[in-house]
């Protein structure tokens, strides 16, 4: 929705920097951008702020704005707003509870090798370092130099010196010949874990009311870059390591289904459970056993009788997290 902005019931122009303005919610979508006389239509107020950006910068022919235009003072739910002024940049980082608990079932520890493939932004990243006090070694990839360059931001940003960053198809990270364990693509056998936050359908997200352009061509297609990715995790993954793998999604393909894949193409790995448990257990009659389902954890409103959902988790993203061992070195099924 396209935020129009007021200040004491006048449109935008002639306001100043730092002047309050409220905010509204155009919900019927009819309020054109830079508009410059007082919109009649059907709005809602959302909140209160104070302008950091002026019209021109938001609105004139050519201008294409980026940065905050405005700081929000008072949110019309009245829940805190937290900011650089509350709080200085680098000592707080806003994040999804089931993604923070992605992190804690990695368990990274001290001096541990640890691989977070797709990493951008770079947020679980940096919670990685933080859990081993900045002691592991963590090297994160990602396939753009963009993407890289959001996760360098933020380690600089949260102080974390223990990472290193590259650009590389995590799909291609693993090496049959001769590598380097500091720069992919890398040998066998060199992680003592693995987390695989996979690039997914994003169906758990929210919001996703409205302008929803995913067919279903693109909903199938995941589940096969998904699979390489696994391909290249349990290559490069040491005997006794620990593989994580989550999604923000809610479709069996990516989440159940993908375990059921693995646990059949990979002999080597064991489910084990992905412990802190607060989202609930996998589905039913989708390709796992009640046994299987209990290990893993998804994030979503309905409730199963084999294990009740923490009231913590149940306002949230839908999310999935399932945790593996490597526990041979059989090569996976053909």
């Amino acid at each position: 929705m396209f935020m129009h902005l007021e200040y004491l019931d006048l449109p935008l122009v002639g306001c100043q920097l730092d002047e309050k303005v409220d905010i509204y919610a155009d919900l019927d979508g009819q309020c054109k951008r830079g508009l410059k006389v007082q919109y009649d239509g059907h709005k809602q107020y959302v909140g209160t702020g104070q302008l950091k950006m002026l019209r021109y910068e938001l609105f004139d022919n050519g201008i294409q704005a980026n940065g905050i235009a405005i700081h929000t003072l008072l949110p019309a739910s009245r829940l805190p707003v937290i900011n650089e002024t509350v709080c200085p940049k680098g000592q707080l980082l806003l994040q999804n509870f089931p993604s923070i608990v992605a992190g804690w079932v990695v368990d990274a520890k001290p001096y541990e090798h640890i691989l977070d493939m797709c990493a951008a932004p770079g947020n679980k990243t940096t919670h990685l370092a933080e859990m081993s006090d900045n002691k592991a070694c963590i090297i994160a990839i990602d396939k753009t130099e963009q993407k890289v360059a959001k996760i360098k931001q933020s380690c600089e940003i949260q102080g974390v010196s223990c990472v290193n960053a590259y650009v590389y198809d995590s799909r291609k990270c693993h090496s049959d010949g001769v590598a380097d364990i500091k720069y992919p693509p890398f040998p066998s056998n060199t992680f003592d874990k693995v987390l695989l936050d996979a690039p997914c359908s994003g169906l758990g997200q929210r919001p996703q009311l409205s302008d929803c352009k995913m067919t279903q061509k693109m909903l199938q297609s995941y589940k096969f870059v998904q699979r390489q990715l696994f391909d290249a995790a349990v290559q490069v993954l040491k005997l006794g390591g620990k593989l994580v793998y989550s999604t923000c999604t809610v479709t069996v393909d990516e989440n159940e289904g993908m375990v059921a894949w693995v646990l059949e193409k990979f002999p080597c790995l064991q489910l084990i459970p992905a412990e802190p448990y607060y989202g609930g257990p996998g589905l039913p009659n989708v390709g796992l056993s009640d046994e299987q389902r209990i290990m893993v954890q998804r994030f979503w409103p309905e409730e199963d009788p084999l294990r009740k959902v923490q009231d913590l988790s149940k306002n949230t993203i839908g999310f999935f997290i399932a945790a593996f061992i490597k526990i041979n070195y059989l090569k996976p099924n053909v």
